[in-house]
């Protein structure tokens, strides 16, 4: 299958939910629903490069607010082509999942936000379908997809890693341009910063990013670093960071390197459902 550049430059986008649960119970059985429909997305499209969804301090933060007592999940997916959101609905092991979410997990609610392209007319109905109040985020920064980035790097090596600061009165520019500082100087397959919808005073970054030879876990940590310099007194950053399965010893690296920064963190190996890449495209697949 070969994706062509220019509808990935036309069509790609990201749809960025935070989703809110009664218990860690119905969290674990909400994750279980999820793996079966990322397993049907993984198999049948990979034009969908990024389908992941995971526990979230960060996440929680914004929950206590809306819905207090409340544990999160926070979830990532990267539709590249507007048909790869289409064929991702249709497989038999996403509407299992899916079913098994929406009778079983008794979800407390779920906030949807796309960013990138404005999906098209049907796609948003089903957007809508699942919150009826999803929007789209205004982005301080953004890199929807960086296709020479993406083939280059072992799956293995790619990480997401997701940040909360909450910021200092007056220091919105200064917040700006520390993003700016910090897109740059990243090796990055995306990226995107915004001020959160449901709570202004809150800026969330995330990217998905290798970390390699090219760009170690040292870098990203001092990279990060600058950011907990708008962070409001008495207030702390957050980050979380998601590996691979199997990379225990890439977490225990990111999190040695995360403890210079000034930041509450929390690296994990497991505990998702979903891939951060897509398993199995390369360049060869990007045309």
């Amino acid at each position: 299958m070969t994706i062509d550049r220019d509808k990935i430059a036309a069509e790609a986008f990201f749809l960025y939910a935070e989703t809110y649960l009664p218990s860690e119970v119905t969290r674990e059985e909400t994750l279980a629903a999820l793996q079966l429909c990322a397993d049907g997305t993984a198999r049948a499209t990979p034009s969908v490069a990024t389908y992941v969804f995971r526990p979230s301090a960060l996440t929680a933060v914004v929950g206590e607010r809306v819905y207090p007592g409340s544990v999160a999940l926070e979830s990532t997916e990267l539709y590249l082509t507007n048909q790869g959101f289409r064929d991702h609905l249709t497989t038999e092991e996403f509407r299992t999942g899916l079913r098994a979410m929406y009778k079983g997990t008794r979800r407390l609610g779920a906030r949807l936000f796309w960013i990138g392209a404005r999906p098209a007319s049907d796609m948003l109905h089903n957007i809508f379908r699942s919150d009826p109040e999803a929007r789209p985020i205004a982005t301080v920064r953004e890199k929807i997809f960086d296709a020479d980035v993406y083939g280059q790097t072992s799956n293995a090596d790619v990480v997401i890693v997701s940040l909360l600061c909450p910021v200092e009165p007056g220091k919105g520019a200064v917040a700006i341009d520390l993003v700016d500082a910090m897109a740059a100087q990243l090796t990055t397959i995306s990226f995107a910063a915004f001020f959160h919808p449901l709570a202004p005073d809150l800026m969330r970054v995330f990217f998905v990013a290798p970390v390699n030879d090219g760009q170690t876990a040292a870098q990203i940590a001092e990279r990060v670093a600058p950011l907990a310099g708008i962070v409001a007194p008495s207030s702390r950053m957050l980050g979380t960071c998601q590996t691979h399965r199997d990379r225990a010893d890439l977490a225990a690296a990111l999190s040695a390197a995360f403890q210079a920064t000034d930041a509450d963190w929390q690296v994990m190996s497991g505990g998702y459902s979903g891939y951060i890449s897509h398993p199995s495209i390369s360049t060869d697949d990007v045309g």
